[in-house]
């Protein structure tokens, strides 16, 4: 059974087996070296040779086709490594965005429910000092400026009135 003809234009079989035969090395160490996962290796190579076989017999010009089919795979390593950095970023922007969706609102008036009993009993500087420090995520610097005191000591604030905190859900069953 023979191979069905090439369409015109295409490089003879023989040509471009021995062609790919020889680069092969290179382009192995290539995705080696670009830190390529085994099973995107075969796309990325199938990529860059089908684009040297639709330009083979254009190629006149090229002085070396072996650097040219390099060069692509190059080329369209960085496009895979750029596909790969946008998804992992797009998949990291939804799980922070799942993250911050808000809950059901029975979950929401547990946790309220859960925040008065965890604060009713701290003192009001104790439940301004945890709101401004944690909350609203202020510098001890900056809450030290709002509560009119050292930011030394806020940070020393901070811990007592974490650790009363921490106690008191202890007490209270909460987790």
């Amino acid at each position: 059974m023979t191979a069905p003809p090439l369409p015109d234009g295409w490089p003879a079989r023989a040509a471009l087996h021995d062609f790919v035969a020889a680069a092969r090395p290179k382009l192995r160490r290539l995705l080696i070296s670009w830190g390529v996962a085994p099973q995107d290796s075969d796309d990325l190579v199938q990529q860059s040779l089908l684009r040297l076989i639709a330009r083979w017999n254009r190629m006149d010009e090229v002085v070396s086709r072996e650097a040219w089919l390099l060069e692509t795979m190059r080329r369209t390593l960085l496009k895979h490594w750029c596909r790969r950095l946008r998804r992992a970023r797009a998949e990291d922007r939804w799980a922070r965005e799942l993250a911050a969706s808000e809950p059901p609102p029975q979950e929401r008036q547990d946790a309220v429910r859960d925040l008065a009993t965890l604060t009713g009993e701290l003192s009001p500087r104790d439940r301004q000092l945890l709101w401004l420090r944690f909350a609203l995520e202020l510098k001890p610097r900056e809450a030290a400026v709002r509560l009119g005191c050292q930011p030394d000591s806020v940070r020393k604030l901070s811990d007592r009135a974490l650790e009363r905190a921490r106690r008191r859900v202890a007490a209270a069953g909460l987790r």
